[in-house]
């Protein structure tokens, strides 16, 4: 998880009321810190997914993923949310935690079926599900994320 998960790309209490804002926010921090070429094109590639099916899983959990040729490096993003936001879950409840996946475009096969797989485990397991929706640091969330 070490490899795809970094502290830089971690964010607690985000003051995003929108699915829009939440997703802005986080290919901002992926350009700034140099993951993708450009936040406006990773940002049409995520939203390109998103028209093809919901990516709220449930349980206040979100998982927007893009394949892009504009990424550098395959990670995950997360952002745990101040207040629960609208989106299209297969529960119909609002968001708390973001986990946006950033896929290099020739990763897209068998390393994004790999991270969704490891990330579906980890979010079958209600205690996990409570402890992410829990954390107050972005240390406790980094530690949360790379000891399981």
């Amino acid at each position: 998880m070490q490899e795809i998960i970094h502290k830089d790309l971690l964010v607690v209490d985000s003051k995003a009321t929108t699915k829009g804002q939440i997703l802005k926010e986080l290919a901002d921090l992926l350009e700034r810190k140099g993951y993708v070429a450009s936040s406006e094109i990773f940002l049409t590639d995520v939203y390109q997914r998103e028209s093809e099916g919901a990516t709220g899983i449930g349980q206040g959990i979100a998982i927007p993923h893009g394949k892009s040729t504009t990424v550098n490096q395959t990670v995950i993003l997360i952002a745990t949310l101040a207040q629960p936001i609208p989106w299209e879950t297969l529960d119909d409840q609002d968001v708390k935690v973001v986990l946006l996946f950033a896929v290099k475009a020739e990763d897209a096969n068998l390393k994004h079926l790999r991270l969704l797989q490891k990330i579906a485990t980890l979010l079958a397991d209600n205690e996990f599900i409570h402890e992410l929706k829990e954390v107050d640091t972005v240390e406790a969330l980094y530690q949360l994320m790379i000891n399981q």
